[in-house]
């Protein structure tokens, strides 16, 4: 589920006439779509005394965590502002509301208040008198709007709110924007805090890692903060700044990029550190960027290609450090699909280490990819298993051959013993039945048992060099049984998770060993029935005269009750 976070300050009220102190009651409304997680959907401030400058004080701290099943019904904030007088004495002084901004990141937000006017003279000296205001009996009118046409209001003065606007998971609502072609077309300027990813075909001379390369050199990157909105000249000795961290990533690893390493380069046939793929990554602390990172993916691609794919991702991250450092979380709870499985592959003390970022570690499950028809895993390419997303994939993984084979058993079990360690099944590891572990003892971490190799024998054939394996794995899956265990519906927890081995003879040329691998990965929701239910079909109770159909003797005849029959079953059918 899409998850909207947002905290911050009810800073001030601003230009009211009124004398006595002023507070504010405020208050969220949402749609049905709407969950409110953690926080208080209402609240109110302390009483104020307006300054020489009309503004009163407050500070009041607001702090709400939603989940959210769609965009319908986005939360409004509803201020009513009342003053106190000596005697105890309250009244509203002015009505407002706003919505919630829907971009992420730091909001200023202004809302104007009124206030129903005084219609009649008595009312007027009623107020100005002995004091009071006209109220709304009525104040869904506030957020509504559909009959505050009818009312006659005056123009009070504004509350001011400093905001901050956190959105997960709330691509899948976003409108898709229609496109003429896939081809590169024009720049965009990158949003503050705006995750994108843009796919799109480019000729190689216009690729966008040649302007990263060059802007990377030049430019710096200026965090959007109140001082430099406000400045007028934007210089990095009164603006916070940062230089650009440029690296080129192959398969295996990222270094920092080099030029007289690293630089493109073409022959007549190929092309050599063309990076198709650019990632850039922001880590922010509020609204300062700590780094900026651009991650160049180089390959080798073919002069012959006129146009080639071309993939450029952006990322904010909230974190002063490098997200491999970063300790991520699947979930709050209840694990959240889309995101990985949560793994230790430590023999105790699962949660502790997890939690432990002092030393890198592998907290998820990796499966290879296929390029190109065969296996690749290395830390870059990889696939991770993901909560709630069945899955299958084929490639044709390629084995370290010995130098002299003497036991054809032994040769089959190291076969097997490379398949495991390629796949990670090796040695037992465990999975956090939650998306987050925290305080989960080791008792309740699921165990992944190895695969059994007791069963595997082999024969070596020296004279046609084959090597005959009986009962190798090299079909995997892996099975995880799930169910909602919370009474909001938010609370996925893994009841039970293993590895399935599927054994088969293979043949293998000792001068070619290879095998194609098959991976598979299965969710299953234990709460939804196996079977659906369908309604009863409904029974007619139709009584028929006994003289209804008469079965005549003559062949005509006989055929135009048959022919009847048919077509009362076909009427009964349709009213079925």
């Amino acid at each position: 589920m899409a998850e909207f976070h947002f905290f911050g300050q009810i800073t001030s009220a601003s230009n009211f006439s009124e004398t006595h102190s002023l507070f504010c009651h405020y208050s969220l409304q949402a749609g049905p779509n709407w969950t409110l997680v953690s926080g208080f959907s209402e609240g109110q401030t302390a009483c104020g005394k307006a300054d020489y400058k009309k503004r009163v004080i407050w500070a009041q701290h607001i702090d709400l965590h939603y989940v959210s099943r769609g965009m319908q019904g986005w939360p409004k904030l509803i201020v009513q502002v009342s003053c106190l007088d000596e005697i105890g004495r309250s009244w509203v002084v002015g009505y407002g509301s706003s919505s919630i901004p829907a971009v992420p990141g730091f909001h200023r937000i202004e809302i104007p208040c009124w206030v129903p006017a005084a219609t009649t003279i008595t009312d007027k000296l009623k107020q100005d008198f002995i004091g009071g205001s006209n109220q709304l009996t009525d104040t869904d009118i506030i957020y509504l709007g559909s009959d505050r046409s009818k009312l006659n209001t005056q123009s009070k003065g504004t509350v001011k709110l400093d905001i901050y606007v956190l959105l997960r998971n709330f691509a899948k609502f976003e409108i898709p924007i229609m496109q003429c072609n896939n081809y590169c077309g024009g720049t965009k300027a990158i949003k503050f805090l705006r995750n994108e990813e843009i796919k799109c075909l480019v000729k190689l001379q216009d690729l966008h890692m040649l302007n990263v390369i060059k802007s990377s050199e030049d430019t710096n990157i200026i965090s959007p903060t109140v001082t430099a909105i406000n400045s007028t000249v934007l210089n990095c000795s009164s603006v916070e700044c940062v230089k650009w961290t440029l690296l080129i990533c192959d398969d295996s690893d990222c270094l920092p990029y080099n030029k007289s390493l690293h630089e493109p380069t073409c022959s007549e046939s190929y092309c050599n550190n063309i990076a198709v793929k650019v990632d850039y990554l922001f880590y922010c602390n509020e609204s300062v960027i700590t780094k900026a990172v651009i991650k160049l993916h180089v390959t080798r691609v073919s002069m012959s290609q006129q146009v080639v794919n071309q993939e450029i991702k952006i990322n904010f991250y909230m974190t002063n450090d490098s997200i491999d450092n970063v300790v991520q979380l699947s979930g709050n709870i209840g694990y959240i699909k889309g995101l990985p499985i949560i793994a230790s592959y430590s023999i105790n003390n699962h949660t502790k280490d997890f939690f432990n970022n002092t030393v890198p570690k592998k907290r998820d499950i990796t499966v290879p990819i296929n390029r190109n028809g065969v296996c690749l895993l290395t830390n870059i390419t990889k696939n991770i298993l993901i909560f709630g997303q069945n899955k299958r994939m084929k490639c044709r993984l390629f084995l370290k051959r010995s130098t002299k084979i003497f036991n054809g058993t032994d040769e089959c079990l190291r076969i097997q013993h490379q398949i495991n360690t390629f796949l990670g099944a090796s040695k037992k590891f465990f999975i956090s039945p939650y998306g987050n572990p925290h305080g989960i003892g080791d008792e309740k971490w699921l165990g992944m048992d190895v695969l059994n190799n007791d069963v595997i024998y082999g024969e070596y054939r020296a004279k046609s060099s084959k090597l005959l394996c009986f009962n190798i794995v090299k079909s995997i899956s892996f099975v995880f049984a799930f169910a909602d265990t919370g009474q909001t519906k938010q609370e996925n927890q893994i009841l039970n998770a293993r590895i399935e081995g599927s054994a088969e003879n293979v043949t293998f040329d000792v001068e070619d060993l290879s095998l194609v691998l098959s991976i598979d990965t299965y969710f299953v929701d234990v709460s939804v029935p196996p079977m659906a239910d369908f309604p009863e079909a409904r029974h007619l109770n139709i009584r028929f005269p006994k003289d209804l159909i008469n079965f005549p003797s003559n062949k005509s005849n006989y055929f135009q009750s048959y022919y009847f029959l048919i077509c009362m079953n076909f009427m009964l059918c349709l009213i079925k």
